[in-house]
Parts: C-alpha cells; sequence; structure tokens
C-alpha cells in the first residue's frame, strides 16, 4: 500500500531527523481512528506530560549525583552515609512532557549535565543533616544521556507498536482505515493494551530492554554486537525482498560481519549498522530496520 499511514510513521521514526513530537501527534491520530484508547492514552501523557506520580513509567527514571552550593567554593559533591536516603534523594521521575525534556537536552548538550534543585523543605533538612554553617542550596546533577534514553524509547516503543499494526495487517490509506482494520484493532489485545497501562520496565540501556503488557511481552537482549548482528540475520530471512535487494542486503551484512570479527570500534559498527538500516528502509524492510535502530541505541 503506497499511501499507507503506517509505514509512513515507521520512516518518520526510522529517520535520523525524526521529530519525536511530530510522530507522537500522528500516532495519535491512528490511535484515535482505530479506538486504540490504552495506547493513546500513554501517547497523550508524553505529549501533555503525566499528572499523577503513579503513572509515569520506569523509563522515565533518572538518576542524580547529590551537590551542595557552597558560596565560596561553588557546588561541591555532598556525600551521605546511609545509602537509603542517598538512593531516594538521587532517584528522580520525570513527568514533564517529552517536549520539555527534548528542549532541556537540547539547552544542556553543551555541558554533558543538567540540574534538578532540591525542594524545601527537603533542602532545609539536609543543611540540619550536614550541619552547615551556612544555608547551602542542594541540587542533582544528572547527565544528559538519560533524557536522550528516554526519548529514544519513546522512539523504539513507537516503532515496535507500528510493526505490531503492520503484522495485523492494520496499514491504513491515508489516514483512513477500513472497518475491517479497526474490527481487527479492537480485537487484538497485544496492540491497544501494548503498554499494560504504561507498565514499561527496563534494565541497564546497554544490557536489556523488556516491554511488557497485559497478554504480551517483546524482549531485546543485545549484550555484544555479535548478539546484534545473529538477531539481524534471523530478522532478514524473514523480510519480503527482491533478490536484487537481498543479494545487496547480504553484501552489506557481510560487510558488518567482518567488522565485528575484527573488533573495529564502536563507532565505526555504528556507522555500518547505521548504512544497513537506510538501506533496509529504502526497500521496505521496516522490522529488520527497527531492530538495527534499537540495537545501534544499546550499543552505547
Amino acid at each position: 500500500m503506497s499511501n499507507s499511514v503506517v509505514k509512513e510513521l515507521q520512516q518518520e521514526i526510522l529517520s535520523t531527523e525524526c521529530d519525536i513530537l511530530n510522530v507522537l501527534r500522528k500516532a495519535h491520530v491512528i490511535a484515535s481512528r482505530l479506538n486504540l484508547c490504552d495506547f493513546d492514552s500513554w501517547i497523550m501523557d508524553e505529549l501533555n506530560g503525566y499528572d499523577e506520580d503513579s503513572k509515569i513509567p520506569q523509563y522515565r527514571n533518572v538518576y542524580g549525583l547529590l551537590f551542595g552550593l557552597n558560596p565560596y567554593r561553588g557546588y561541591v559533591s555532598a556525600s551521605i552515609k546511609n545509602t537509603e536516603l542517598l538512593e531516594n534523594l538521587c532517584n528522580r521521575k520525570m513527568s514533564e512532557p517529552i517536549s520539555a525534556l527534548v528542549d532541556l537536552y537540547d539547552k544542556s548538550s553543551s555541558e554533558g549535565t543538567f540540574q534538578l534543585q532540591i525542594c524545601e523543605p527537603i533542602n532545609s533538612e539536609l543543611n540540619k543533616l550536614f550541619n552547615a554553617p551556612f544555608e547551602m542550596q542542594f541540587i542533582l546533577k544528572i547527565g544528559i544521556h538519560q533524557l536522550k534514553q528516554i526519548i529514544e524509547h519513546v522512539k523504539d516503543c513507537l516503532l515496535q507498536w507500528t510493526i505490531e499494526l503492520e503484522k495485523t495487517g492494520i496499514m491504513g490509506e491515508g489516514l483512513s482505515f477500513t472497518q475491517k482494520e479497526k474490527d481487527i484493532a479492537k480485537s487484538a489485545t497485544t496492540i491497544n493494551n501494548f503498554y499494560g497501562s504504561a507498565n514499561i520496565v527496563n534494565a541497564p540501556i546497554n544490557n536489556s530492554q523488556i516491554i511488557s503488557g497485559d497478554n504480551n511481552e517483546i524482549a531485546i537482549e543485545y549484550e555484544n554486537p555479535e548478539d546484534l548482528l545473529q538477531a539481524i540475520k534471523e530478522s532478514l530471512n524473514n523480510e519480503t525482498l527482491t533478490t536484487e535487494d537481498r543479494e545487496t542486503a547480504d553484501e552489506l551484512v557481510d560487510d558488518l560481519s567482518s567488522k565485528v570479527k575484527e573488533k573495529k570500534k564502536t563507532s565505526i559498527i555504528k556507522a555500518t549498522l547505521s548504512g544497513l538500516k537506510d538501506f533496509l528502509i529504502s526497500v521496505g524492510a521496516a522490522v529488520t530496520a527497527g531492530l538495527i535502530q534499537t540495537g545501534i541505541s544499546m550499543l552505547g
């Protein structure tokens, strides 16, 4: 289907120029037209921000280092021996709209970190705990890569969702869907409850990522380039390609395999993966291209 909105959304997500706000808005239109209320609720939370702490998914947790502002020496590291207290202070949930996270990432990229202030009355209690001779403002310094991981996680989840739509035969013509497609969406719980009410759990980004829904579980584990390479080969076997396109894909995979065996730098392997991904997008192999995009983000 040449004018498929689902295919179009996949292309936008996979693009290096991907605008996360635009793809979320387009996903909102698709979910609304298909009456996928649960999934659309998650989309709107990402666009508008989470108004309830209990709704904030695990992937929006960040961890910072505690610093106090010394009026004479600037910010100095603050150490607390009570591990439980330190963990509670340094773990934060980011409830802001994703547009705010993108803006914060762009503004802080040159610094490498961003800051979150410790609010009152906790700040006053910390001053008492440290027996500070003067009032100090405590903050958390957080690596901006954690913001990037949140943004990329949302992209990956949207991509996996479009792949599920495609697998069940929901493609759309323009922004319209047939009654048959709507009926399929209504009965396919793995599409509507893809997040299991935003129940998303992720382990460290360089190890594994698990997306759990009420009746759906997708696990991706790429501990090293060899694992990713094997997953790409297996996925390509299930893609529908012309003979010429398959031969080209095999050549690109062989080139990637050589670089992996030679243990080339991660940057070189990622560049080769990006080239393979771009080719697969151009020939319609969205499933494998999506797998590669996820793998690239996990390789660090």
